[in-house]
């Protein structure tokens, strides 16, 4: 599991183990494949639900789901906020496995954007050396 570090602040870019923020490797996303950005929102939006479905159980879960709507990265510090107002001191918990859940996501399509762009520069590759 990797280790996030927020430095207290919601606000704060999100570090992980292997060094690069979130913030970073969406960079990175859109720079390699912008089409894919527009699963952002429901990316966040679903790391945002599965982390309060897991972390705080259900009865609170309707709650927030309809408090939330229209949600995306650009508002994690808005919703982070909610949260520590809604929850208290459970609020940390659940940002981290938000922000967890979320930069898998983000990492996961990263390697995809990569292996596409690998894949058709092989092709790219093979087609000129067989001119």
């Amino acid at each position: 599991m990797q280790k996030v570090e927020q430095n207290g602040r919601p606000d704060s870019p999100i570090q992980s183990d292997e060094g690069a923020s979130i913030e970073e490797e969406l960079r990175t996303l859109n720079a390699m494949a912008p089409e894919l950005m527009e699963a952002m929102p429901r990316l966040f939006k679903e790391a945002v639900v599965a982390s309060i479905r897991s972390e705080m159980g259900r009865k609170d879960f309707g709650l927030v789901l309809q408090s939330l709507p229209g949600i995306g990265p650009e508002h994690r510090p808005y919703v982070f906020r909610f949260l520590d107002s809604l929850y208290g001191d459970k609020a940390k918990e659940l940002e981290q496995a938000i922000d967890r859940r979320f930069q898998t996501e983000v990492r996961q399509l990263l390697r995809k954007a990569k292996s596409i762009d690998s894949a058709s520069l092989k092709i790219i590759d093979q087609s000129i050396r067989s001119r």
